[in-house]
């Protein structure tokens, strides 16, 4: 529980609770500065079950971002944001989502929205997710209770396109058609037809109490759970563990190994709960992560085990479904070869164990990391890590089966310095911590819209690396912290500190990384 809690002028969330449940947050005062992106109140899409009773929550980009699992409650709030609370997809079935008593102040009249349905993703590629039981209401400080319906729970809408992904057989028709014909409801049941508009939202807003209707009755997350069995129950060190019981290799009620690949309907005329599931027999890939790349351990460094961390690729539809999972491995051997070997399986989307083995080279070449098993992903060893890249490199190596080692930025301004090209003072300053210097000989190799990260150069200040190439412009300008980009003829940087670099007494130059 976190309470009373104030946070003033930060550039990014107020509270991030990522990879969490059944958190508490009373009486916080989040006062943010940057309403393009970050969000006063924000998870992942593992964090379940919050709670917020009393907040003030102002000049985020969003105010609060309800987490897509559990049972979470928003009230005695205070909102004024672009957008004051955001509720996306819900990432598990049985999601309850409860806001009471919140004071919505627009932060630009005439703009902005004051719930925010968020449906144009669902996890993994999973489409079988929008007909999970997912129950949202609000009741207003007049005591006024209404259930809110995201737009494709409306009966007429259209939830997949002639055209688009889906099963054949659903495609083009209404919710209403879809539930007649198979007994699927968008969010476990469709929104009442005399549902309206709810003011500064693109929700549907309508009573909360139920038709006698069978028809539209909502299903308890064991009923939607029962016909599906164990289906993808979570792995120990999938760090992104959810039940993907959407995904099979062959539908469980034929059996059938030979079962054409894609989506289908189950159960449409038994008496058992109906399903939407994919038959998927695309390949699943494993990544490992950029920053453990070339496979190698320092023979000093066996004795304190490895750390696998790797992404989970399959190919639904056209969307690549991406999975984290990492395993630590201790007691390892080194082989008469002079290589550790480490073996374990994955299970695809359909729950299929697919074996992987790894050959690590035992070489004195590899980092000298010591105990720090996780220094592939901290900014001293390797800056970014590969996360800005992250989906680029996912589709080129699911594709290709090519994926570029991270070479190490501590320690490159040594390492590198052969390559050393010293900038010339005066620099000419650009905007906020930007600074500027012209680099028109070296244009050719410099980042460009075609390719934002083609740049070889790591700029050193007095000998220290600055662990940002390749950041965003605004970014340099407004965050700084040597944040720098080597674009067209110019390169735009930052000192590490704040200071003027042209008076701050440091050295400032670029060393060219190897192989690039």
């Amino acid at each position: 529980m976190v309470d009373g809690l104030t946070v003033w002028n930060v550039a990014e969330e107020g509270i991030a609770v990522p990879y969490s449940k059944h958190v508490a947050l009373r009486n916080v005062r989040l006062l943010g500065s940057n309403r393009t992106h970050y969000a006063g109140i924000a998870g992942n899409s593992m964090t379940e079950s919050v709670t917020v009773d009393g907040a003030e929550v102002r000049d985020f980009a969003v105010g609060i971002r309800v987490p897509g699992r559990g049972r979470n409650t928003v009230r005695n709030a205070t909102l004024r944001n672009p957008v004051n609370i955001e509720i996306s997809l819900l990432t598990h079935e049985g999601r309850q989502v409860q806001l009471e008593n919140i004071a919505f102040e627009p932060a630009d009249p005439g703009s902005g929205a004051d719930v925010m349905m968020r449906s144009s993703k669902a996890l993994y590629g999973d489409i079988g997710i929008l007909f999970e039981p997912d129950r949202i209401e609000l009741t207003d400080r007049h005591g006024r209770n209404r259930r809110l319906f995201f737009p494709f729970q409306h009966p007429a809408a259209v939830l997949f396109p002639q055209d688009g992904p889906g099963p054949e057989t659903v495609r083009g028709l209404s919710a209403e058609e879809i539930h007649r014909r198979f007994g699927l409801a968008p969010g476990g049941v469709l929104a009442p037809k005399d549902a309206t508009p709810l003011p500064r939202s693109n929700a549907l807003a309508a009573a909360p109490a139920w038709p006698a209707d069978s028809e539209q009755l909502d299903r308890s997350t064991a009923e939607a759970s029962s016909h599906r069995g164990s289906w993808n129950e979570p792995k120990p060190f999938e760090s992104d563990p959810i039940r993907l019981k959407h995904f099979v290799g062959a539908p469980p009620s034929t059996g059938s190994a030979s079962a054409a690949q894609g989506w289908r309907v189950l159960n449409a005329a038994a008496e058992a709960n109906p399903a939407l599931v994919n038959v998927n027999k695309n390949p699943a890939k494993f990544m490992m992560r950029r920053g453990l790349l070339p496979l190698r351990i320092h023979p000093d460094d066996v004795p304190y085990g490895y750390r696998v961390h790797g992404t989970i690729l399959e190919m639904v539809d056209d969307h690549l479904a991406i999975r984290q999972i990492e395993k630590e491995f201790h007691n390892l051997k080194v082989e008469s070869d002079g290589f550790v070997r480490i073996a374990f399986t994955f299970t695809n989307l359909a729950e299929v164990a697919i074996p992987v083995e790894i050959a690590l080279e035992v070489t004195d070449k590899a980092v000298r990391r010591g105990q720090n098993i996780d220094y592939y992903l901290q900014r001293e060893y390797c800056g970014a890590c590969g996360n800005d890249s992250f989906a680029e490199d996912a589709l080129r190596f699911y594709t290709t089966g090519e994926i570029e080692p991270i070479e190490p930025i501590a320690g490159a301004c040594d390492r590198l310095k052969d390559t050393r090209v010293v900038l010339p003072k005066p620099f000419l300053r650009e905007a906020g911590h930007s600074y500027v210097a012209m680099l028109p000989q070296h244009a050719a190799a410099s980042d460009n819209l075609d390719a934002p990260r083609r740049s070889p150069f790591l700029l050193c200040e007095s000998g220290t690396e600055l662990r940002d190439p390749h950041s965003v412009h605004d970014v340099i300008r407004r965050e700084g912290r040597g944040r720098h980009s080597h674009w067209g003829e110019a390169l735009y940087f930052s000192s590490s500190d704040g200071s003027d670099p042209n008076t701050n007494g440091k050295e400032y130059a670029l060393v060219r990384r190897l192989g690039r």
